[in-house]
């Protein structure tokens, strides 16, 4: 969902913001943090001291002047203080600029109007010559950004299309809270493509995930992972293509055909990755059909609660 108007002022309200920007001087560390759903920001385009920071604010890893478009995408808002001062920060990724750290909130603004959930479907015109079924205004956007010179960077446009399509996927999941180490942990177990999740990465990542949070890392029960759970068939495939069945519409029909309870897991943090969809990949995989193997659709959620034992569907 989009950020609205309200938002910095209700956050002003509650955590009693300061007025001015607040310098990193020292090691500052957190004393309160509020998990957000990845909302969408933007450099303000006003302060030519934004950066991104370290954990501890004591070192400069962007400056925002060079990422005047980038999309910052917010999991947590943090309240830190380095014994004299205290501030209010977001810590932001950006999957496109490849960028990620601290920000005070006073140098982003709410990007509103990214998420627009209007549908345009148009194969035939150069405002959708990215392959991408059902894509919404604000995808489209992001794509054209994908190209220069007429020409597209392959691996920017699949990376482009992989986080609009898991954007829509975690509403499925009401009441969840995205995660980004989730998200990343979802990518590592797709990229694997192993069905008993004990590859070495797969475990290594799990291990470093609960590590990091000062639990088990041999908890295998810690963490939930939903996965498509069949191929995709010939119907589905063109269906997908021609935008009449969304991604998110295929990946709800897939967990009530799991037996999966979307509703269930209010309150958990929650991290998806899938694989990019347009209309080569599809068109290829069709050639491939009716093999066991062709999975069009694969998507990996990654779900996970603190203190929590049972993990059933």
């Amino acid at each position: 969902m989009g950020i609205n108007c309200g938002y910095r002022q209700r956050w002003d309200w509650l955590l009693g913001a300061p007025s001015q920007p607040v310098q990193a001087a020292g090691t500052y560390h957190v004393i309160k943090n509020v998990l957000l759903n990845g909302d969408a920001f933007k450099w303000n385009g006003q302060s030519s001291k934004a950066f991104l920071w370290n954990q501890t604010l004591t070192k400069q890893l962007h400056h925002l002047t060079n990422y005047p478009r980038a999309d910052l995408y917010a999991s947590e808002l943090l309240t830190m203080t380095n014994g004299k001062k205290t501030g209010y920060f977001y810590y932001v990724n950006s999957p496109k600029a490849k960028i990620n750290g601290y920000v005070w909130r006073g140098y982003v603004k709410p990007e509103r109007q990214l998420l627009s959930t209007k549908i345009m479907l148009n194969k035939s015109t150069s405002t959708n010559n990215f392959g991408v079924p059902d894509p919404s205004p604000a995808e489209l956007s992001d794509l054209a950004a994908t190209y220069h010179n007429g020409e597209d960077d392959g691996d920017q446009m699949d990376f482009a299309t992989m986080f609009w399509q898991d954007r829509s996927l975690y509403p499925l999941f009401p009441g969840t809270l995205q995660n980004w180490d989730l998200a990343k942990l979802a990518e590592t177990t797709l990229n694997d493509n192993t069905t008993d999740l004990s590859s070495p990465s797969s475990v290594k990542a799990k291990q470093a995930f609960l590590q990091k949070r000062g639990l088990d890392a041999n908890d295998t029960k810690a963490i939930k992972f939903i996965r498509v759970a069949k191929p995709t068939t010939v119907a589905q495939i063109k269906a997908l293509d021609s935008g009449q069945l969304p991604l998110k519409e295929f990946v709800l029909n897939d967990l009530k055909a799991q037996g999966v309870n979307p509703n269930r897991y209010k309150g958990w943090q929650i991290g998806i990755d899938s694989r990019p969809i347009n209309h080569a990949y599809l068109n290829q995989d069709l050639r491939h059909v009716p093999s066991s193997s062709t999975l069009a659709v694969r998507y990996v959620v990654a779900l996970f609660k603190a203190g929590q034992t049972d993990q059933s569907n």
